[in-house]
């Protein structure tokens, strides 16, 4: 456009673009400008990771930051930055915690405009990067803490602590899966385990280490050793001894993509996926 006169005429652009400025030029002299800010979800911050690092809850009563991220992931910082700062935060910093956790302080403003600093704690609900889809069994302390529906994996001490020992004691090497589900306690209950070749691993709960055969109402858990099937087999674990369970793998459980679901009369209860990248 040369006089105000001028019609637009189609420039070249490029498509599915994101951009945040657009600049009116005139003889290489910059005329206007508008520029905005581009929003992101917390997930667009060079995150590749199967499980992308998100924060799940800012708990301003109880100062925690809750968040999932898989084993590894390095922009936790500013995942949680973004979050806070959508939140109304401002001056987010970060200085290191135990356990692989941070502390956030950031200054808030309350509604008359004061501003006040508050100091948060990180929460991170670890995902593996072993069993990709599963989380590590040690974000917890307790069985009671353990979320429903879900498969976690981790060793045999892992198992043992979050059990409170209850774990038969031949399965403590190598790495196990927990798979977490509630019923309703009105009967048998079955875990399996498949492939796209068909099921390799089924167990029926009131075994060793399980609830009893009535599996009353409430959350519980199966458990398998990856690293050796015999153990799930042995007659110490008395874990597959129906005549309908079964397990494939004598050895180590093979690198693969697999499902698994929870029964309860035949009725699903819990379900999920997970893939084994363990270099088997």
């Amino acid at each position: 456009m040369d006089t105000a006169e001028d019609k637009t005429a189609l420039g070249t652009f490029p498509y599915n673009t994101k951009v945040n400025a657009v600049i009116v030029e005139d003889d290489n002299a910059i005329r206007t400008a508008w520029i905005w800010e581009v929003e992101e979800g917390d997930n667009d911050i060079d995150d590749n990771n199967p499980i992308a690092t998100e924060v799940t809850k800012i708990d301003a009563d109880n100062f925690k930051i809750y968040l999932n991220a898989f084993v590894g992931a390095d922009n936790r910082v500013a995942v949680i930055t973004r979050a806070m700062e959508k939140a109304g935060y401002t001056d987010v910093t970060f200085a290191s915690a135990a356990n692989n956790e941070y502390t956030v302080t950031a200054q808030v403003k309350s509604s008359s405009g004061i501003s006040t600093s508050l100091t948060f704690t990180t929460v991170t609900r670890w995902f593996s990067d072993s069993a990709i889809g599963a989380e590590n069994v040690d974000n917890y302390n307790n069985a009671a803490d353990l979320p429903d529906n879900s498969a976690l994996i981790g060793d045999g001490s892992d198992l043992a602590t979050i059990t409170g020992g209850s774990v038969g004691t031949d399965i403590t090497a190598g790495d196990n899966m927990m798979f977490t589900y509630t019923t309703k306690g009105t009967g048998n209950v079955v875990l399996t385990i498949s492939d796209r070749s068909g099921v390799v691993y089924r167990e029926t709960h009131g075994t060793a280490g399980s609830p009893s055969a009535s599996v009353a109402a409430g959350q519980h858990y199966f458990y398998i050793s990856l690293d050796n099937g015999s153990l799930n087999t042995s007659s110490t674990s008395n874990k597959v001894d129906t005549a309908n369970d079964k397990c494939t793998f004598a050895g180590k459980l093979a690198d693969g993509n697999y499902v698994w679901s929870v029964t309860e009369n035949g009725t699903t209860v819990a379900s999920g996926s997970f893939t084994l990248d363990r270099g088997v």
